[in-house]
């Protein structure tokens, strides 16, 4: 992975993201968040390229949910409102010591595919997420850069 940088999301959160990710509004992604609130300066994109990560806040909707709950219930949301889902796979792991799903799928855009990756830690009483998505076609470049940010993720 490239250079990276530290930043702390909500006063709580540590992760590693690679430099060339800059901080965007987070007023351009409100539309899109369904029952989730992003964390002010917790919005990248990389200039001139559609890739982004967006680091979310869960505690209340999830709050007395476990894990299996919390999969079942995004699943079913993404597949109601999210154009062209289609699931690619969903991995559960330990991450620094936190509970952590990754659900891989494809979705459309206006004018090509979607590659999304949406990581959820359930950590007691944090509960967030990481959501990065690119060009479908593009997906092979960036997954495991993907990968190496939500793996990244501590709680602090």
């Amino acid at each position: 992975m490239e250079e990276l940088k530290k930043i702390i999301i909500a006063n709580r959160i540590e992760v590693s993201i690679p430099t060339y990710f800059d901080v965007a509004d987070k007023q351009l992604n409100v539309e899109n968040t369904i029952r989730e609130k992003i964390v002010e300066n917790a919005y990248f994109k990389i200039t001139d390229e559609d890739v982004e990560l967006n680091f979310i806040l869960m505690d209340e909707e999830f709050k007395s949910q476990d894990m299996a709950e919390i999969i079942q219930n995004l699943y079913n949301i993404f597949s109601r409102l999210v154009p062209g889902f289609t699931k690619i796979e969903v991995l559960r792991s330990k991450i620094n010591g936190i509970e952590a799903a990754a659900i891989q799928y494809k979705s459309n855009a206006l004018t090509y595919d979607l590659y999304n990756m949406y990581v959820i830690y359930n950590s007691p009483g944090k509960k967030f997420a990481v959501n990065a998505h690119c060009k479908y076609d593009e997906s092979e470049k960036w997954q495991s850069i993907f990968f190496q940010i939500a793996e990244s993720v501590k709680i602090i």
